[in-house]
């Protein structure tokens, strides 16, 4: 955030300052004292599960510069600078737009069903070979997490990277009209949040938002998905397709994974990189990378570099090996389509791999069509090399009935440790397995029990693959 004393942020607030402490300089906002730096602008936000309120005085101690609190808190400490407004979410959000209105550089959106967090990762690795980049912290993309992102907006800043994110209707456009993006990027169209848009549709023309957004001035888009395909076909603003097929503008000529699950991608240039992460997905969020990388005037060899030396983020294919057997961390999260490509990746496995399980955890938030997603996706395990299902959970237990059917080793189980137990059971060094499941089945504890065990078979200390 630029430099501002809390008189200005006050009159930007339209809120009370208390007296005596208008020249206090900040450049940096807070909304948790976990991690709170001293000097930071303190937003004390109340949601369902916290109050920000109770904790000010932490703030306090933690050498916060003030704090921005509902006009009805009381403050008995007259010496701490203490700015009151009527709503403190909406505070934020009114000092992040006024720090958008600063940011003189290019800021581009990207929303999309699976990939928005290592895309945009992907992106801030290339930018940064030639500009001065801010980008999202984690998955910062809801109002919060947007705000947050624009206030770090610095004099150099070059451009902004922010995920846009929406589980119900009309929530592009709200973070539109927060962001004010002059480029949109939209990763794909899949089954996520089904419980509340119902189908894809609904899914393309809430995502289709961030597209028509007013302020947007050039969009990119994945030419693999029929859906966006035919829905960037009529838009008039100017746009860049990606993808593997022969319409891409940006075109990968080969796509394939190698030797230590890695993922190997050739460009129409000529120039090609190896991604640490496995699958034709990552792949194509690799090329919406070089989209926007060419786009911005960067080399394809200082993309290729760049992409080369991108390290991947935790829990998203995330490839770790113990005792000689590959484990792979998409623990993140799950939706059908998430777990589709998974699939697809476990179908291309490297040569010399042993047996390939996949251990599955519930997909969360598909309404009354969980069961019927769960038993779709164990029918695709057999097409798709999976050798050995294990799952975990009740909805899952369909997936695993479903592959059994098809003639896959199936076990399902009501938690994770029966699973564990099971799966331990069955491992031989050169097995690879896959784990996936959405946050609230917790297959991340799975992983990391998984991992612990698998290394006291060697005494040796598990590591992640770069």
């Amino acid at each position: 955030m630029l430099v501002k004393d809390l008189y200005e942020i006050a009159r930007i607030l339209g809120g009370n300052l208390s007296r005596g402490h208008g020249d206090v300089l900040v450049s940096s906002v807070s909304t948790d004292t976990r991690t709170l730096s001293p000097g930071d602008l303190f937003f004390a936000l109340k949601g369902e599960r916290f109050d920000g309120q109770e904790y000010v005085r932490q703030a306090e101690a933690m050498g916060a510069g003030g704090a921005v609190v509902s006009s009805d808190m009381k403050m008995d400490n007259a010496d701490f600078p203490i700015i009151r407004v009527d709503d403190t979410l909406l505070a934020l959000r009114i000092l992040a737009q006024w720090e958008r209105t600063q940011c003189k550089g290019t800021v581009l959106a990207i929303t999309g069903s699976n990939g928005k967090s290592t895309t945009r990762s992907m992106i801030h690795s290339v930018l940064s070979s030639k500009y001065k980049v801010v980008s999202a912290e984690k998955s910062f993309n809801n109002q919060i997490g947007v705000s947050l992102t624009l206030l770090r907006n610095q004099p150099d800043t070059n451009c902004m990277v922010l995920e846009l994110g929406t589980n119900h209707p009309g929530e592009i456009e709200d973070l539109c009209g927060l962001c004010s993006p002059n480029m949109a990027l939209i990763t794909n169209i899949g089954q996520s949040h089904l419980e509340f848009f119902q189908d894809e549709e609904g899914i393309l023309q809430e995502k289709m938002t961030l597209a028509r957004c007013e302020s947007v001035e050039h969009c990119f888009y994945n030419a693999n998905d029929p859906l966006l395909c035919k829905a960037f076909a009529p838009l008039e603003q100017p746009y860049t397709s990606f993808g593997t097929t022969q319409k891409a503008e940006v075109r990968a000529m080969e796509l394939c994974l190698t030797e230590g699950w890695k993922t190997f991608v050739k460009l129409d240039s000529g120039n090609h990189f190896e991604l640490s992460i496995p699958g034709v997905h990552q792949g194509l969020n690799a090329l919406a990378a070089v989209a926007v990388g060419r786009k911005m005037k960067v080399d394809d060899p200082s993309i290729a570099t760049q992409l080369n030396g991108w390290k991947g983020l935790p829990r998203r294919s995330e490839v770790k090996i113990a005792f000689g057997i590959w484990v792979i961390d998409d623990t993140y999260n799950a939706n059908p389509t998430s777990f589709l490509a998974a699939l697809e990746a476990l179908a291309m496995a490297p040569r010399g791999i042993g047996k390939t399980f996949l251990v599955m955890g519930r997909m969360a938030e598909l309404g009354d069509q969980e069961i019927s997603h769960h038993h779709d996706i164990g029918h695709l395990c057999a097409s798709n090399g999976v050798e050995c299902l294990v799952t975990v959970g009740e909805s899952p237990r369909a997936a695993a009935l479903a592959a059994k059917e098809d003639g896959v080793e199936s076990l399902s189980f009501p938690d994770t440790q029966n699973a564990l137990k099971a799966v331990l059971s069955m491992l031989q060094p050169g097995d690879a397995v896959w784990v996936k499941g959405s946050r609230t089945s917790r297959m991340d504890a799975f992983v990391d029990q998984l991992m612990e065990n698998l290394s006291k078979l060697r005494g040796v200390k598990a590591c992640s693959i770069d």
